[in-house]
């Protein structure tokens, strides 16, 4: 049987592998120390763990968008392209084929239109 070589009491132990850290590269964050590419694994995985929290989030928004759009369709009362508001049936909109808009959104559309240089036209 080999004897097992022993480490020096001093010499830290990574927090993610429990592996010493001898003479490498490390990085130290509160009090703990990681070997470089356990510390890479470790911000990995926090960052996919963000992502993922994003994406079920996005899903969940988007969930609740297709609910509230189909719920006016079902309504069928148009939703402004400007404000994203319903258009009451009683309420006077200006229309094209496509979109709807408020009487004020049309006038705040077209100003944006106008000072930004951009063109209604398709």
């Amino acid at each position: 049987m080999k004897p097992v070589p022993r480490m020096p009491a001093d010499v830290p132990k990574c927090a993610r592998c429990s592996q010493p850290i001898a003479d490498e590269a490390h990085v130290s964050l509160d009090g703990d120390s990681f070997h470089e590419w356990c510390w890479q694994i470790l911000s990995c995985q926090a960052q996919i763990a963000e992502s993922r929290r994003l994406i079920e989030t996005g899903y969940s928004l988007l969930e609740e968008s297709e609910r509230r759009t189909s719920r006016d369709s079902a309504r069928r009362e148009p939703i402004c392209c400007v404000c994203g508001k319903t258009i009451d049936a009683d309420q006077p909109r200006y229309a094209t084929a496509v979109e709807s808009m408020h009487p004020d959104c049309v006038e705040a559309f077209n100003k944006r239109q106008f000072s930004s240089g951009g063109s209604t036209a398709a």
